[in-house]
């Protein structure tokens, strides 16, 4: 059944040009909204701005569909079509790059929904307890018309709690074989694998492959340190490059055995190459200070995990940032170059940009505006926008 709810022209304003979620705080719900019922969406002037479904669990209490009342097993199926069609018509999924994000949650018309696919092995993620009424429909749209090797069921933190109370579990697989918990796939050539039944996200960064490629151009006969490495997909991208020597710091001890475990892996890819490599167990401010001074590197990449995961956290990352970027930048020649980057939602591209200048001011001699995703992170709205990148030259 479906629901109806008036918003205040602030808020209509705001979902006419695409803003896709309506706030519990923001209009009234009552008690006979249920989770996962269509919500139509009314202004003032009684008309219709948009439609979309419940969420009785989290503080975003809409996640917005269409205007039209529409909603079903179509409705998913086509999103899902559309998406993959959109991929092919790109022409870069292929044997070297067969790793990809299938849909993109609200700006594919799934809210809270990622697919990721790793060589046919597809990860299904879902964000919000919402679709707890219609996972089973999800689940059989996906494995009757898509037919992938393997499928297996994720959720967020925030609503892992729902979906296992209803009989769901974090990591099921619900085709194909366990294994060892890795897929293997190709990006650009290299071999990675993803720890897809428990890896952070699906099991690998996606969303940096294009960043990772940029890394490759610069990196010939380099010095260059990995900095928050986590499975080395920089540090071996460098390596491709032609880096002399490639440090790999990071806080977590099964990180850095995965990046050993993928310089392993691509022993034929990098044969040719000549470098040191370097696996450096440690928290990466405290690396930072001690390494205060000694300018060894040419090329930094500081890409970190995400600093605020709310509102009332950005002027903590802030100073975080702020840290890190300056941490790195006294590890640089002269001359050199470093990667700034920033996953978190909550600091936009304006603050980040504000954030390098008051971090390294006077010392950047030239810098550029890498901010983008990949063709396969299609983003509709702000927040969506979630990764930022800046290439630095200092003097």
């Amino acid at each position: 059944m479906i629901k109806k709810v008036r918003v205040n022209e602030r808020l209509e304003y705001k979902i006419r040009r695409g803003f896709p979620w309506i706030f519990r705080k923001d209009a009234d719900f009552g008690s006979h909204f249920v989770n996962g019922c269509g919500v139509a969406i009314y202004n003032k002037a009684n008309r219709r701005v948009g439609f979309g479904l419940y969420d009785a669990y989290s503080p975003i209490a809409v996640r917005l569909l269409s205007l039209d009342l529409e909603f079903g097993r179509d409705y998913i199926t086509r999103c899902l079509h559309q998406a993959l069609k959109r991929r092919e018509a790109y022409g870069i999924i292929n044997a070297e790059n067969n790793a990809f994000r299938v849909i993109n949650g609200e700006s594919e018309g799934l809210p809270a929904v990622i697919i990721d696919s790793y060589a046919g092995t597809w990860v299904l993620k879902l964000y919000s307890a919402l679709w707890l009424p219609y996972i089973n429909d999800m689940i059989e749209i996906i494995l009757s018309h898509f037919a992938p090797q393997s499928l297996i069921l994720r959720f967020s933190r925030a609503s892992r709690d729902s979906f296992e109370a209803a009989g769901y579990t974090e990591g099921q697989l619900l085709r194909g074989e366990a294994g060892s918990g890795y897929v293997v796939f190709s990006e650009n050539g290299l071999r990675f694998s993803a720890q897809v039944f428990k890896g952070q996200k699906t099991g690998f960064f996606l969303d940096q492959r294009d960043n990772r490629n940029l890394i490759r151009t610069l990196t010939n006969d380099c010095k260059v340190l990995d900095l928050c490495a986590f499975s080395g997909g920089f540090s071996l991208n460098a390596a491709m490059g032609g880096a002399s020597e490639i440090w790999s710091v990071d806080a977590d001890k099964r990180a850095l055995a995965l990046i050993e475990k993928h310089y392993e892996m691509n022993a034929t890819q990098l044969a040719s190459q000549r470098f040191r490599r370097v696996l450096q167990h440690s928290d990466v401010f405290s690396w930072l200070r001690k390494q205060r001074g000694k300018r060894r590197f040419d090329l930094v990449i500081a890409d970190p995990p995400s600093f605020a995961s709310a509102k009332s956290q950005v002027e903590q990352a802030k100073q975080a940032y702020k840290r890190l970027f300056t941490g790195a930048a006294d590890c640089l020649r002269p001359g050199g170059q470093i990667l700034c980057c920033s996953c978190s939602a909550h600091i936009g591209a304006e603050l980040f940009e504000q954030i390098i200048k008051e971090s390294l001011g006077d010392r950047i001699r030239s810098a550029q505006d890498y901010t983008a995703l990949p063709f396969d992170h299609p983003a509709s709205f702000a927040e969506a926008r979630y990764l930022k990148t800046w290439l630095l030259q200092l003097r």
